[in-house]
């Protein structure tokens, strides 16, 4: 068992995916009251109490504390060395961003992982709109459409291509994946500290990695496999929070 520190700190989110957020608060407001169970707090108070009497309406934050209270609850949560269907961790992390070199600029997903590797590599993958580097320009043009990087497909092939520009070889097996995990993890790390100039690949723009400092997440995993005899996980966060 760990400490999952639901709730009790000030959080400072590095990265949040309202999108996840409000995805699945719905779901888990209809399966409470469909079973007539409690998700740590009861959500028709929870609600309530937030809707009436003029009391501010319910916000991002609020909602995804009832998911984590539901997920730790209810769904299988491991850690970086032991992953599951979700993933939950403090560790000091190193962020990048890549921008895809198209004619639209599009930008492509932000990667986290720990800056130790030792006996796990982890490697996780979302939207960069849901960092708060993203979320400080408001005024930064995006492009109308962006693609989805949560989703297993878009994710692997992203990281396909990417893992093909720094020539690390990959192919379709779980050796393959699991090379490319570790591959991409290992070459952030290698990175840490370097001058500032961004590396330039064939297909991206990747920023330099940047180191975050301890970071407490919680991450849905997407796929594990083995390399060099460790797992090698890609997830994508729910959130990913600085500690004090």
């Amino acid at each position: 068992m760990f400490d999952h520190g639901t709730g009790m700190t000030m959080r400072y989110y590095e990265y949040l995916s309202t999108t996840k957020v409000e995805m699945l608060y719905p779901q888990i407001d209809r399966t409470s009251r469909a079973t007539g169970g409690e998700v740590g707090i009861d959500l028709t108070v929870f609600k309530a109490t937030r809707k009436t009497d003029g009391i501010r309406p319910l916000t991002v934050h609020d909602k995804l504390t009832a998911v984590e209270e539901w997920i730790y609850a209810h769904e299988p949560v491991g850690t970086p060395d032991e992953p599951d269907v979700w993933i939950y961790g403090r560790a000091d992390l190193l962020a990048t961003t890549l921008t895809l070199t198209d004619e639209s600029d599009d930008p492509g997903p932000v990667l986290f992982t720990p800056s130790a590797g030792e006996g796990t590599d982890l490697l996780m993958g979302g939207s960069s709109r849901n960092s708060s580097s993203s979320r400080a320009y408001p005024d930064m043009p995006l492009p109308p459409q962006l693609r989805s990087h949560s989703s297993p497909v878009s994710m692997s092939a992203t990281l396909a291509a990417l893992a093909d520009d720094l020539e690390i070889p990959a192919s379709s097996d779980d050796a393959g994946h699991g090379r490319v995990i570790a591959g991409l993890a290992e070459w952030i790390r290698a990175n840490d500290g370097r001058p500032a100039e961004p590396p330039r690949t064939l297909g991206f723009r990747v920023s330099p990695p940047v180191r975050l400092g301890e970071c407490e997440f919680l991450a849905k995993r997407l796929r594990t496999a083995k390399h060099k005899s460790r797992p090698a996980t890609l997830a994508t966060p729910l959130f990913v929070a600085l500690l004090d």
